[in-house]
């Protein structure tokens, strides 16, 4: 069945997808912070970071939008293949 290969094959990016986007959040802290402590001592210039919870909203929507199109044209293309086909690029 054709949704079951989608399901299969395109399940299990969403969840590696949603656990990339919530480590990358804290990494992105550390490293502004890391920025604004190496500018502050080698340069006396002193730019604070922050992220707000908008923004991590706003970044969330646009990582989800770009994630559906990616999946959509996935799909289109794994609807174009036969069912052994599939399975067997999958597994390999």
């Amino acid at each position: 069945n054709k949704s079951e290969i989608n399901k299969v094959i395109l399940g299990g990016y969403f969840k590696i997808g949603v656990l990339a986007f919530l480590v990358s959040i804290p990494l992105t802290l550390g490293t502004l912070w890391g920025l604004t402590l190496i500018f502050a001592r080698m340069y006396q210039l002193v730019m604070p970071f922050t992220i707000s919870v908008w923004q991590v909203i706003v970044v969330a929507l646009i990582y989800g939008m770009i994630y559906y199109i990616g999946s959509m044209l996935a799909k289109r293309k794994i609807n174009q293949i036969s069912l052994q086909e599939a399975l067997k690029l999958y597994q390999e």
